[in-house]
């Protein structure tokens, strides 16, 4: 099922928007993909960047803000059933149904701890992300350079010098319910960028990455909390 956008004012339905390219944007202006012709909305109020299957709603700095779920939000992880309010309107979100393994994996981490010390149950979890990283490298053997994923190298803590293959379209850096970033592969590349909330902007070779998702290159330094790492891009 295509991912849309229900639009509707006063509990009756405005209109339904697909989100068929990578951008979608929302305001007052009139060549706004998502037209609101209302005061209380900002010329440009919001977008949503759809990749990889998945939805990120980001705030464009508007006046009167951008609520997901009656709460307000910088940038936004959609999903299934979110309620948007911007202004008097209400966007509900549709998206596909997420099936296990198919979309996305996360790189479960400490944002705020030094080094990757953890609880057992993160120690667990780093276990089956080192198994899953190993049959990953084995499958990467069988193709050719060109198909091979990116792999992602920790440089801190106790698991320093572990690789990560990237071979799902989004990667998600964080700890569950709590992701602080992702990095999504697309056509063009390997691409990080923050998801907002109260945690820290991701850093990439001392920079932060800012509010647009920032292209990644072979060997760059991408900081998460404490946690350093580098990718590993092939040629």
């Amino acid at each position: 099922m295509q991912a849309k956008l229900l639009i509707t004012l006063n509990n009756t339905l405005v209109s339904e928007h697909s989100l068929e390219g990578e951008v979608t944007s929302i305001g007052r202006k009139s060549d706004s993909d998502i037209h609101i012709d209302n005061p209380a909305v900002s010329g440009k109020h919001a977008r949503v960047l759809y990749i990889g299957g998945e939805a990120f709603l980001e705030d464009l700095e508007s006046t009167n803000g951008t609520f997901v779920n009656s709460e307000r939000i910088t940038k936004h992880l959609l999903k299934n059933g979110d309620l948007i309010s911007i202004g008097q309107h209400q966007l509900k979100f549709e998206g596909a149904a997420e099936e296990e393994g198919d979309l996305d994996k996360t790189l479960v981490i400490k944002p705020y701890a030094p080094g990757m010390e953890g609880t057992a149950a993160f120690e667990a979890a780093a276990l089956e992300k080192e198994k899953q990283q190993k049959e990953a490298e084995a499958r990467a053997a069988d193709v050719s350079d060109e198909e091979r994923p990116a792999l992602l190298q920790l440089l801190s803590g106790p698991n320093n010098g572990k690789k990560m293959a990237l071979t799902k379209s989004i990667t998600r850096l964080g700890k569950p319910g709590e992701q602080v970033a992702a990095i999504a592969k697309r056509p063009a590349g390997y691409f990080v960028m923050h998801l907002g909330g109260n945690t820290p902007q991701p850093i990439v070779n001392g920079a932060n990455v800012g509010t647009q998702a920032t292209e990644l290159k072979h060997g760059d330094i991408i900081e998460v909390g404490k946690i350093r790492m580098k990718i590993l891009i092939p040629s």
